[in-house]
């Protein structure tokens, strides 16, 4: 389901919690619950941005996987961001990713993330993508 991120042991991560709204290859809504617990949270008061970045980017892999005969896409590049405030413990994080422009081989999503209706990042993120066959 799209590209995972490894935790600070090397292991693969979902990064994305639920996936709630998916328009084929365009859009997608997901979320992710933020929980004291996981690993990068611990001794810090808030998520770092980067995984803010990577569940961003995993919900446009995600996106991108929802079409026929796509394979996995990657982040490769962080366009613009813009990080208004700290995300908690606690706290839900909506993913929203928008397909902007595509280009052989590679993605431009815009994306967004909300706790409770209040943006607290967004940008542009570029996505490598290859189709299988």
């Amino acid at each position: 389901m799209g590209e995972t991120r490894k935790d600070t042991r090397g292991e693969d991560r979902v990064l994305v919690d639920k996936v709630l709204v998916l328009q084929g290859g365009r859009r997608g809504v997901g979320l992710k619950n933020v929980s004291a617990n996981e690993p990068d949270l611990q001794g810090r008061r808030s998520l770092p941005e980067a995984l803010v970045v990577g569940a961003l980017a995993q919900m446009t892999a995600i996106v991108l996987a929802s079409e026929e005969a796509r394979g996995p896409a990657r982040l490769t590049r962080v366009r613009k961001m813009e990080f208004k405030r700290a995300v908690r413990p606690g706290e839900q994080l909506i993913l929203y990713s928008e397909i902007a422009e595509r280009s052989e081989g590679s993605v431009r999503a815009r994306v967004r993330a909300e706790v409770d209706g209040e943006t607290v990042a967004e940008g542009e993120l570029d996505l490598a993508t290859k189709r299988e066959g």
